[in-house]
């Protein structure tokens, strides 16, 4: 009698055992990640004398982007160049994408033109700007410090005479506070922020400089 419940007791502590070592070996779900965005908070750059009379229309192209920037990781380069991706943290959209809805909001806001054209318009417009993203990555120094950088090329064309009118080269490098994920988007968006800047800035020079242009030919 004591033997039989000696075993009863051994089977039950070693089915307590499977239970406890099955549970600890279930794999846990993965966090789910952490979602950041742009938003575009950039102030409007007044225009240039000759253009408020008669501003010209703009559509924008789709952003062409390196691989990287296709999609939602939030790269960051190590000290050795490397290519790397936050584990738990991603873009809402691809930087290539959100690019495009953030720079037709800052021109919109503008007063530089008429409209500005998204690329699904099937409209066209006077003036077409062209746009290639090289980098929009966070650099991370041997000092442990960081840097947002965005580099991005703009081709300005006259739809008229299907001309290149003008190109510029823009890249903006921002500070961060922290290497981590929150820093680097906080990071990422002001240097969005300037580079938006830097492109109505030039975008008012060159419309200024194509108005002129045009009332000298008629």
């Amino acid at each position: 009698m004591k033997v039989n419940m000696k075993k009863q007791i051994n089977a039950a502590l070693y089915l307590l055992f499977l239970v406890l070592l099955s549970a600890g070996c279930t794999p846990r779900p993965a966090p789910a990640p952490f979602v950041y965005t742009l938003e575009n908070q950039s102030s409007g750059v007044a225009a240039q004398a000759g253009v408020a009379t008669k501003r010209p229309v703009l559509k924008l192209m789709p952003v062409r982007a390196a691989g990287p920037f296709t999609a939602e990781d939030m790269v960051y380069r190590d000290m050795y160049h490397g290519l790397n991706a936050y584990a738990h943290s991603r873009w809402s959209d691809a930087p290539a994408r959100m690019l495009e809805g953030f720079f037709l909001a800052s021109l919109e806001g503008s007063g530089l033109f008429t409209a500005v054209l998204p690329p699904s318009s099937a409209a066209g417009g006077d003036l077409i700007l062209e746009s290639v993203l090289q980098d929009f990555s966070v650099h991370l120094n041997s000092g442990g410090s960081a840097e947002a950088e965005i580099k991005m090329f703009f081709y300005l064309i006259e739809t008229r005479s299907r001309s290149l009118a003008a190109s510029r080269e823009i890249s903006v490098s921002e500070p961060a506070a922290g290497s981590d994920a929150r820093h680097a988007a906080a990071a990422l968006n002001t240097a969005a922020g300037k580079v938006a800047e830097e492109l109505q800035k030039w975008l008012s020079t060159e419309a200024a400089a194509l108005h002129k242009r045009t009332q000298k030919d008629i």
